[in-house]
Parts: structure tokens; sequence; C-alpha cells
């Protein structure tokens, strides 16, 4: 018998708790003139260049939020720490951790101080393993930082901020805003009747904020399904969205910084008034596993990442299927976030074209195609949509933006009747297969089933491993009752006398591993949290995953 505890974090949907009556202490941190130019230049730089677009500038700072915070005691005895920096000039403010822990327990937020924006709460669970953190980004020129301890924990958390992410844009100074509501006007929120279609692919879609070479930027990805099916976070980017116009490219330990926001969308077709009526549900780090190297510059512009931690269930996460044929899809989407916007949607109805970004260099490389006008606009790429994918008509994967001259309106060689182009997941998938970080067959097919194409599954990813020699298994062969259980569940393996049992919590940590030598076993829930968790049963190669809920 065996008896275990989970924690997991709250989610999104659970009313956020923050000490709003409880005084902060305010530090400001003064941002040289030579930093704004520094920011200033390179945006110059970068306009019209297939590299990443930097909308913020890592300003290097010292500071231990343990002892620069206004401490104080609520009602209950718990311990509330608050933090205000301010940085005049700044359209957006963040925090950058070196140092990262929160005891089992106590929380983090990061909050506008007219409360209008809230990040969190962050807890034990979002715990780094290299102690690297960043809070997400507060609209304005001042962010709050708040912690609590709940009384009785004596361990305290470690809360070393590095670096203040500070955003400029001299065009949005007069209304603050950052990068929420500045894409153009013809873009379809994913919400309105065109993404009817694909509610689940678009919840595969997260925005990406890039931090490397000292500066902060926006591109699209997408959480990518692969042969074993088991949930294992994969995001599709673009190449070039880890390239500076300066040449210079992000570093390995720079990925640790890397964040990603899920379900950062309107509940309507309209677009909410302000960023507060956003779910703002991120995580931070990744590490990269495969790329095409040039930028798209004679490459298919492929960046394969994988995030550090498992997706959380409340996010809802759809693993994209994908197409490695070289065939060219007749119709489909293009879910992204431009100019580092809220979700969007946009429509083509004619066949895509083989093309190439770079025909001096590689034939064939790409996927060519034109918008169509749809009823709520005329949907097109920005900045912020590269590395975004291109959705065939069987809601597969073939592709990911690189760029083109698409926009809403005609003007400068631009317009909606111009082209797009996508690196074609074809040339991705078997770029160089003498190298595995050069190609995505070794990450999204280490089953080595060799599929053409597969579909899309949400979570729990509890659908069979497509891998080779994976028998086919009924879940029949494995039982559990009672199921829901609030105290013991018996698992079953019907001639099955040794087996592995493995348990996932809603956040995807492992809370049991071991090794079953009988057919029956019999777990304590009594004091696991209420909620869903996955039972897999793994025997040679073989896999039966379920649900389990406790009540």
């Amino acid at each position: 018998m065996i008896n275990l505890t989970a924690f997991s974090q709250l989610g999104p949907a659970v009313e956020q708790t923050i000490h709003s009556d409880e005084l902060s202490k305010t530090i400001t941190i003064a941002v040289s003139q030579n930093e704004i130019d520094q920011l200033i230049d390179m945006q110059e730089q970068s306009k019209g260049k297939n590299v990443a677009f930097p909308v913020g500038k890592l300003i290097s700072v010292d500071i231990d939020m343990m002892l620069s915070a206004q401490w104080s005691f609520d009602e209950f005895e718990n311990r509330i720490g608050k933090l205000k920096i301010h940085s005049s000039g700044a359209t957006g403010i963040g925090a950058y951790f070196s140092e990262f822990f929160l005891p089992i327990g106590s929380k983090l937020y990061a909050y506008t101080p007219t409360h209008k924006e809230v990040i969190g709460p962050f807890g034990f669970v979002d715990n780094p393993k290299n102690e690297k953190f960043s809070s997400g980004t507060i609209n304005g020129n001042e962010i709050v930082l708040e912690v609590f301890i709940p009384k009785g924990v004596s361990s305290l958390p470690k809360l070393k901020i590095r670096h203040l992410g500070y955003e400029r844009n001299l065009s949005k100074i007069k209304n603050a805003n950052r990068d929420f509501g500045d894409s153009k006007d013809c873009q379809v929120n994913v919400l309105c009747e065109e993404g009817d279609d694909w509610k689940d692919n678009k919840n595969a879609v997260v925005r990406i904020k890039m931090v490397f070479g000292g500066f902060e930027s926006w591109c699209s990805g997408t959480i990518m399904n692969n042969t074993y099916q088991d949930c294992t976070p994969y995001i599709l980017t673009a190449d070039h969205c880890r390239h500076l116009s300066t040449g210079e490219i992000a570093k390995e330990n720079e990925y640790d910084n890397w964040e990603f926001y899920f379900n950062y969308e309107s509940t309507k077709c309209r677009n909410p008034s302000n960023e507060g009526d956003v779910t703002i549900a991120k995580m931070t780090g990744c590490t990269k596993k495969a790329s095409s190297e040039n930028g798209g510059e004679g490459d298919p512009d492929f960046l394969l990442l994988r995030l550090n931690n498992s997706i959380p269930q409340f996010y809802n996460p759809h693993f994209a299927g994908w197409d490695r044929r070289n065939v060219a899809s007749e119709n489909g989407v293009m879910i992204h976030h431009p100019a580092g916007d809220i979700k969007k949607i946009s429509t083509y109805i004619r066949q895509v074209e083989s093309s190439e970004w770079n025909g001096d260099l590689i034939k064939n490389s790409h996927w060519k195609l034109i918008w169509t006008k749809t009823k709520n606009g005329f949907g097109s790429s920005e900045g912020g949509s590269s590395g975004s994918a291109l959705w065939n008509q069987d809601k597969r994967v073939v592709g990911q933006l690189t760029g083109g001259s698409s926009a809403c309106e005609e003007g400068n060689g631009t317009g909606p009747f111009n082209p797009d182009y996508f690196g074609k997941l074809h040339s991705s998938y078997t770029m160089d297969m003498s190298d595995t970080t050069k190609n995505l067959e070794y990450w999204l097919d280490n089953g080595r089933n060799k599929p053409q194409f597969i579909d899309g599954i949400n979570w729990p990813c509890s659908e069979q491993a497509l891998s080779n020699g994976h028998a086919i298994i009924t879940k029949e062969i494995i039982s559990m009752f009672p199921n829901p259980a609030d105290k013991l569940v018996t698992i079953s393996s019907i001639g099955k006398p040794h087996f592995q049992l493995v348990v996932f919590d809603v956040l995807g940590n492992k809370i049991v591993d071991l090794k079953v030598n009988e057919e029956k076993i019999k777990l304590d829930v009594s004091n696991w949290p209420t909620g869903i968790y996955v039972v897999n049963s793994i025997w040679n190669n073989s896999k039966v995953s379920q649900k389990l809920i406790v009540k």
C-alpha cells in the first residue's frame, strides 16, 4: 500500500487573492539614456529584417526581495512582503530572478498598482531546477511584487532579482500600452466564428517572449505531439526568432528566461477593453533541441524547444498533429500572436505553392500562400507572428512562418494580397539526419515508427503510443476500481504480473513510479488533493494510460 501526497498550483479559474491594503516599499530604477538609445537603435536596425524585433531591454539590478520588501502580517498571522519597482519612461516592466524558490504554501504575485493586471499566483510547483524565473511583464512603469508566506512555514523563499525587463516604445508612451492591442485592425480574434472549427487547435498556440542578447522579443509557437503521445512539452517556432540584427544568436543558458504564455486570447469575438480582462498564464524556461541554424536563409527556418516543466492540465493544452509529406495543403489557417497581441486567426482557401525564402541557396524549402478575407477581417502576418504554424485542411501542422509581405493595407511593397512563406515541416523533418540537433524526426518520432502524419491530442495524452512493436491493447486489460475514489484504489493487470506503475498529477508531476510484481496493487489516495490523475501501466514496449478521479 502506498500513501502519497501531491501539491498543485491554483489554476487561472481560481480567484487571485492579493493583499491590496498592505503597504509596499518602492524602489526606483533609473535607466540611462544610453541604454534607452541602445533599445531604440536595435528596433530601427531590426525593421524589415528577418530577425527578432526587440520590444524591451534587460537592465542589470541587484535586488533581494526578501530584504527590500515591506513586511506585515494579515489577520491570520500570515506574512506579506510587498515591493514596488518604478522606472520612468517604461511602457512595461518585468522581473527576472537569478535565485527563485518558494516553499510549500508560499505564493508570489506580480501586478499593477491599480490591481487591473495580475500575474500569478506562482507557488512551490513553479520552482525551477536552476532557480531562474521571471514574473512576466506588467503594463506601465511600475510593477508590484507580493510574496505570501503562510503562518507556520519556517523555511523562507529565495527571491533575488538580477534583471528588469524594461520595455519602451515611443509610439505607445501616451497610452502606456505594451503589446496588448498592438496588432492591426484587420486581424481576426480566434474566438470569432472563423475559429469555430479550430477550438482544440488554438490551445496548441503559445505566445513566446524570447530573452537573449540583453533584449526581449515576441514570436509565436505551437505545442507539438510526438509518436509516444506522452505530453512531452515540445514547442515548434522559427529559427530566426533567436537571431538579432547584430548577428548574435541566443546562447544555451539564455533559454532559461524565455517565457511562454498560454490562452492569451479574448473570450469573445470583439477585442477586450484592457489587458486585465485577458488570462495571463505563463511558464518560464526551455531548452533548444533542434534548429535549422541559419534563420531561414537557405533552410526551412525551424526551431524546436522543450519546456523545462510539463504543461499544467488547467492550461488545457492541445498537442498538435503534423504532416511531414511534401503535399500542398488545399486550405487551412494560421493561429498566431501578431505584434505580441492576443491570439488571432488568418484563413486561406487556395492551395499553397511550393517555394523558397532564399532561392539562391535552396529550392522548395517553403510553402507560399495568399490569405483570404473572411467575415470578421482579412488576417495577415505581423511581427510576433513569426514561428506560428501553418495548419492544413486535416488540422495538422505542415510548416512554421518565416515571413512575407502580407499586411492589412497596401503600401511600401506590402498588402493583403501579398504572399507569406512557411518553412516546410517536410524539409525540417529530415534536414540533416547526421545530427540530431538539425532535424525534427529524432524528437517527434523518438519511437521510430516513421509515420507520414499523426493527429493532435489533448491533455492528458492517454492515447496509445504509436511506436514500432507496441501491441494493440485495450483498456480492459487494466482495470481500476473504484473510480472516482477517495480512499483505496485497486489496480488490476490481467495476465501481466510484472509491470511498471507511473502516476502523474494535473501539473505533470510524477507522484508514483514503482515496479509491480503481481497482478493487483492497492493505492491509498485518501491524502491526495481532489482532481484528475493520469495512471500509466507499462510493460515491455506497451502502455495503457487512464484517468483517475480523486474526490
